[in-house]
């Protein structure tokens, strides 16, 4: 009898052990992906209210800008600047010459077509 007692506890103890094993298991995974699931529903609410800090301060200047376009006061746009490079200087061969045009800034055009300068972006005169 007692043969059979101590084999049913330690079938038992086996039986609680493994029990307790799996369920240690299965809640550790249950944690991990509530765990992610959170962290991944905190993060969207973080960009969203960058998202919305960066809109309202877009809608600002956009209305600043509106304002200024009314009242007139709007600056001129700034231009790129213009190079001050002088031209490279002109054969006096007429065979060695290159052909074509020059822009204000001295760059070399060579296609008449050319309605702006393709180095620095002036209008051909």
């Amino acid at each position: 009898m007692e043969s059979s007692a101590e084999e049913l506890g330690r079938g038992l103890a086996q039986y609680i052990c493994g029990g307790a094993f799996w369920g240690l298991l299965i809640a550790i995974g249950v944690m991990l992906i509530v765990r992610e699931l959170w962290c991944w529903y905190w993060k969207l609410n973080h960009i969203r209210k960058s998202q919305d800090e960066q809109t309202a301060l877009l809608n600002e200047v956009v209305t600043e800008l509106r304002e200024l376009r009314r009242t007139g006061a709007m600056p001129p746009p700034v231009s790129a600047p213009v190079a001050t490079k002088t031209p490279p200087p002109i054969a006096s061969n007429a065979e060695s010459a290159p052909t074509g045009r020059r822009c204000p800034n001295g760059h070399l055009v060579r296609d008449d077509r050319m309605r702006y300068c393709p180095m620095c972006g002036v209008p051909m005169v």
